[in-house]
Parts: structure tokens; C-alpha cells; sequence
């Protein structure tokens, strides 16, 4: 995962798109939610 945000974040320190759900997974926010 370290990598696909590396690859489409602008900060991979702070995701825009890629979020981390605790206890679920991973989310895919919208672009219009960015």
C-alpha cells in the first residue's frame, strides 16, 4: 500500500485518496471529496 501512495499521492505522509479504515481496510475517496 506504501507504494500506491507513493505512486498517486502528492504527500504520501498525509493520503488524500487512499484512506486507512481502522478495523475494516482501505477507502478510495472521491476526487470531488479531496
Amino acid at each position: 500500500m506504501n507504494r500506491l501512495r507513493a505512486k498517486i499521492e502528492r504527500d504520501s505522509g498525509n493520503p488524500a485518496f487512499v484512506l486507512t479504515v481502522w478495523g475494516v481496510g482501505y477507502k478510495c475517496r472521491d476526487a470531488g471529496d479531496a
